[in-house]
């Protein structure tokens, strides 16, 4: 079974590869400007690193309503889902942890304090203009977290007349989501304000009984700026975002969940920036100072441990400077660099250690280099230092070099680097049970590289990327018991290696019609030999979408792979159990009545697919949503009133 599925799913990916309206962005990079590739701005094809964009459309056109379900057709990637939507999700990218991958949203780290990583299920869809994936090492520029990745989500800006859109949807399990986002720009300001509520009674996650896990999820957005001169701009952004979702937990310590008790858990999200820019010479010279903002709350009541909470805050403030100039007597060439200055400081509070407020601080510098020569040849290099006040200094770099033969419509990219991921507040205070924090805790790091070949084939109707990736993790924090029944973290003396192979294929056959697949192998193995858990050797997915009459109606199909995966059962003694393999199938449609008024519908997990991602939690089953979308939008663009 699990073999005819892989060959299904990879033939399919690969060969077949057509479809989204829109081209997917995964593979096709020409002209995509990436805000995460470094400090400036670039253009995706002229980055060396393995990138994925996954735009705001077509989040809309696939009926994605939570980030992590996007991001289940990025290469590379598993995600693991507690049960159902709002439970705990983890993003694992090449192999590595969750919490080696910097998530950003707007440029704000989110990555929390306590575990180190970030929650995917509290991050709802409804104000997302695009995700950008880039795989690799990125510690060069974000420091602690971006060992194996980044991602980073960019919010809607605001640009043209102003509009305001509704959007309300129902469906199984009692769901219902309301959106709502009101928006627009001119040459003096810009301004998008959004707001969202998730409800559902959900499903029993448990393997047996029968009472329902709910969820609530609720999220408000603002983003604005103002140019105050013609080289002088202040920008913002605002969020809070809050998750209260039931959890089924094992009462009785067999590994196995009870549909009784559980965890009623409430996570709550606050976040913030303000930047100022100023252009000079032209824009040859730019200077940004910015402050960011964090704040991560996490309260729960357990039938078993009764209450508890972390608390969390994250202040960060940069100065960054930017110089460009050409050099065209030598191979026409253009260069950029780049300097940044930042310092942040963190506290951290616990229900295991009252009145106590942990706190430390982290100053980091990055210089980055960017060249381009004779418009074929694009290399960049970065390297940061980062000075820690609680555990080891570190310095980390990345360089990637891009080449393209635009005759042949080939282009090679490569990257090469070294990441951390520093240890949580948890990691070196906490006290919970019979944990005991460890202060002397070094980041783990990690080196690893990739290698790729794009290849575009009938004028861009048919793009095929193959790359290759390896990396080693060193320092990793384990557990390590103690005398006595306790247990604490330490740095591991062993080597964890990855290795595997990414291919993306984006076929286009026809007007309307476009085709994109991935498939992915990794090989993923502790110190000791044995296969990393939640991290499936294959993985591949395809999406098909067909826009037909004049562009008014949209037909999405979506299927994704997860082959089989080892996990552990939390029982006492521990045990290692296989996961089967699994293959969800998504349908969604939408038709335009006219420019107003869009109604929409889905069926996901189409084939009702039995499975688990995460040992013991059931995962959804087949359901079916529709709704619909209104838009108002004035004839005018915005200004400001003089």
């Amino acid at each position: 079974m699990a073999s005819s599925r892989l060959i299904l799913c990879a033939s399919t990916a690969i060969s077949l590869c057509l479809i989204s309206p829109q081209a997917s962005a995964q593979v096709v990079l020409e002209g995509i400007i990436v805000e995460s590739g470094g400090l400036e701005p670039i253009e995706a094809a002229k980055l060396g690193s393995a990138v994925t964009v996954i735009t705001g459309c077509e989040l809309e056109q696939r009926q994605i309503r939570h980030a992590a379900d996007a991001l289940r057709s990025v290469p590379g990637l598993a995600v693991s889902q507690s049960g159902g939507k709002g439970s705990f999700t983890q993003i694992r990218i090449r192999g590595a942890e969750g919490n080696h991958v910097a998530v950003l949203i707007d440029g704000v780290e989110v990555n929390s304090l306590d575990s180190g990583e970030f929650d995917f299920s509290t991050l709802l869809t409804a104000d997302i203009e695009r995700i950008e994936v880039l795989r690799g090492p990125q510690s060069g520029i974000y420091g602690g977290n971006a060992l194996s990745a980044a991602i980073s989500i960019i919010t809607k800006k605001g640009a043209g007349p102003a509009q305001v859109s509704v959007s309300a949807e129902g469906g199984s399990f009692e769901t219902k989501e309301l959106s709502a986002n009101a928006s627009g720009g001119g040459e003096r300001g810009y301004f998008s304000v959004s707001a969202v509520t998730r409800e559902t009674e959900g499903f029993n996650a448990s393997r047996g009984g029968g009472e329902d896990d709910g969820s609530e999820q609720q999220a408000i957005f603002l983003r604005g700026g103002v140019t105050v001169t013609d080289n002088f701009r202040i920008d913002a952004i605002g969020r809070y975002q809050e998750n209260d979702v039931d959890i089924d937990e094992d009462a009785d310590f067999d590994g196995v969940l009870d549909d009784v008790g559980g965890i009623a858990s409430l996570r709550e999200q606050t976040m913030g920036r303000v930047a100022a820019t100023l252009d000079l010479f032209d824009k040859r010279f730019t200077q940004k100072a910015f402050a960011d903002y964090f704040e991560d709350d996490l309260s729960s009541n357990s039938s078993v441990f009764g209450a508890s909470f972390n608390e969390s805050q994250r202040r960060q403030y940069g100065y960054q400077a930017d110089v460009k100039f050409d050099a065209p007597a030598f191979l026409q060439a253009k260069h950029a660099l780049t300097g940044l200055l930042d310092y942040r400081e963190e506290n951290f509070n616990t229900s295991g250690a009252p009145g106590q407020t942990f706190e430390r601080e982290q100053t980091g510098l990055v210089g980055e280099y960017r060249g381009e020569f004779l418009d074929r040849f694009f290399v960049t290099a970065n390297v940061r230092q980062d000075y820690n006040d609680a555990f080891e200094d570190a310095t980390t770099y990345r360089t990637t070099g891009a080449y393209m033969l635009r005759e042949s419509g080939t282009r090679f990219h490569a990257s090469y680097g070294k990441g951390i991921t520093n240890p949580t507040f948890f990691d070196q205070f906490g006290v919970f049970g019979g944990f005991v924090g460890n202060p002397d805790l070094a980041p783990e790091e990690s080196i690893g590289w990739d290698a790729g070949v794009e290849q575009s084939f009938l004028g861009g109707k048919i793009v095929l990327d193959v790359t290759y990736f390896q990396a080693d993790l060193e320092n990793e924090i384990v557990f390590l018991s103690l005398p006595g029944g306790q247990f604490t973290n330490v740095n591991s003396d062993g080597t964890s290696e990855r290795e595997g192979v990414e291919v993306t294929a984006t076929v286009k056959p026809l007007d309307g019609l476009t085709i994109a697949g991935n498939y992915t192998y990794t090989d993923s193995t502790d110190p000791q030999g044995d296969r990393e858990v939640r991290r499936p050797d294959h993985a591949a997915s395809l999406n098909a979408a067909y826009a037909f009459a004049d562009g008014r109606a949209l037909i999405n199909f979506g299927v994704a792979y997860n082959g089989e995966m080892d996990d552990n059962v939390f029982s006492f003694p521990l045990q290692r159990v296989t996961l089967d393999d699994y293959l969800l199938v998504n349908i969604s449609g939408s038709y335009k009545i006219d420019e107003k008024i869009t109604l929409f519908g889905r069926v996901e997990n189409a084939l009702d697919e039995k499975y688990e991602e995460v040992f013991g939690f059931s995962s959804t089953p087949v359901a079916a949503y529709g709704g619909v979308k209104i838009t108002f939008a004035e004839d005018a663009p915005l200004e400001p009133s003089k």
